[in-house]
């Protein structure tokens, strides 16, 4: 008996004593996986070799996430159209099941129902769960087309999970969480940056963000920008009489002294004070005012460059 069966049977004993509906994730996946009686056969051969044959179109399911994920483009339909007319459907590129369940190819099964084609070239795959049959579906669009910021936001909708690392770790098996985190996963699979799916995530914890991108009305970032500004808590208005450059002297002069150290942290460091006494941060600004600051005493022989990044301060 599998891993994943000890699970549904330990649910199902808890279920009749409990005499309660149980909500466990488990059975909520015990519910999928009985939908789909070839996945649920694949796992307990534990064989990962895809199963090519021909089916019929009439048996093929299409349901979300997967028939919702990606718009069919009504352009790109009728070429697919034109090419099957002509030449029949390709069996080198068969539509990717999950059980009778279409994972991938929902443009051209489309094409194949308007055109009352019986049977379609087909290679089921025996995906280990939900999430994985997703990450293989937006794997294979993301290769084949310029995805909108709309579709970047579905995809990462149903695709990123955000956890703990306790949580990261249980779900590996291990009892240290050593996973790689959900944002970088995400990023990978949807070949974007990890800064995109943090957006993607602002955006999606509001819901009128989330309609103007999926509208196209916002891009993410965009969006993103404007949800984060609403949540920044208002800024109390202090009173400054000391200005950047004294920041700036403070900084070498109380914390530098006969000490090597990196101009970006002398540059930081001062921009912290700067806004400890009230002023706005600004770092470039700031980096201006050292810069300057540290060419001078380097004049006078009281700061040493010995590199593009770093100084030695002889005050």
């Amino acid at each position: 008996m599998s891993y994943k069966e000890v699970e549904f049977l330990k649910n199902d004993m808890l279920e009749i004593l409990s005499d309660k509906p149980n909500t466990d994730k488990i059975v909520e996946e015990k519910i999928v996986a009985e939908a789909q009686k070839q996945p649920l056969e694949a796992s307990k051969s534990k064989s990962d070799t895809p199963v090519s044959k021909m089916m019929k179109v009439s048996e093929i399911v299409t349901k979300e996430p997967f028939s919702t994920l990606f718009k069919i483009d009504d352009v790109v339909k009728e070429k697919i159209k034109f090419d099957i007319k002509e030449n029949g459907f390709d069996k080198a590129f068969p539509l990717i099941l999950w059980g009778d369940i279409l994972v991938d190819g929902h443009t051209r099964l489309l094409v194949a129902r308007e055109l009352e084609i019986e049977e379609v070239p087909v290679e089921v795959k025996a995906f280990f769960d939900q999430q994985e049959a997703l990450e293989y579906a937006i794997h294979n669009q993301r290769d084949r087309r310029n995805m909108t910021d709309a579709e970047l936001l579905a995809c990462i909708e149903v695709l990123d999970e955000k956890m703990t690392r306790k949580e990261a770790g249980a779900k590996g098996g291990k009892k240290e969480a050593k996973a790689e985190p959900t944002h970088e996963k995400t990023a990978k699979t949807l070949k974007v940056s990890k800064t995109k799916v943090s957006e993607a995530r602002a955006v999606l914890s509001d819901e009128k963000a989330t309609a103007d991108v999926k509208a196209g009305k916002k891009t993410i970032s965009k969006a993103a920008k404007e949800v984060r500004e609403s949540k920044k808590p208002v800024k109390e208005v202090k009173e400054i009489t000391k200005t950047r450059l004294e920041a700036v002297a403070e900084t070498i002069k109380s914390m530098y002294v006969e000490k090597e150290l990196k101009i970006q942290d002398v540059i930081e460091e001062s921009d912290i004070l700067f806004e400890d006494w009230g002023g706005e941060t600004n770092m470039k600004e700031t980096e201006k005012v050292v810069m300057n600051v540290l060419t001078v005493l380097g004049t006078f022989g009281f700061v040493e460059f010995l590199g593009e990044d770093e100084i030695l301060v002889k005050l």
